[in-house]
């Protein structure tokens, strides 16, 4: 973990192996996808209140970057985090996922998190607002 003492998230934390990442990313993003969210590098909130789209994983040389995609279109923002050495899930007390701690090979954790808008753990046909015909 790449963060100083003050920087820990409370809740529980399920680190993911590295060979899945992938596949959890794919299912994460679309799990919560439309989620209102906020990204954050350390304590430096680089969004607040942008909707997810996607969390994907490149493959870069050596190593293996994580993009965080924010809104969509011409107002998409995209967060790189560079050379990942761990992506985390972040529980709440009961279970559920309230974000993601993404580690880089060097410099500090980027943490997303999300308030779910009422309802949303209730998909009714798997397919978020925005990919809907």
């Amino acid at each position: 973990m790449n963060e100083s003492p003050d920087e820990t998230r409370a809740g529980e934390q399920a680190p993911v192996p590295r060979q899945e990442w992938p596949l959890f990313c794919e299912r994460f993003s679309r799990r919560h996808r439309g989620w209102l969210t906020t990204l954050e590098v350390g304590r430096a909130a680089l969004a607040d209140c942008l909707p997810l789209w996607e969390v994907s994983v490149e493959p870069r040389g050596a190593g293996t970057d994580i993009l965080v995609t924010l809104g969509a279109g011409d107002r998409a923002m995209i967060h790189r985090v560079a050379r990942a050495e761990a992506v985390v899930t972040l529980r709440a007390a009961d279970g559920s996922e309230t974000g993601l701690r993404l580690d880089p090979a060097g410099g500090r954790s980027t943490f997303l998190s999300f308030r779910p808008s009422p309802g949303a753990d209730d998909v009714l046909d798997g397919l978020a607002p925005g990919e809907r015909l």
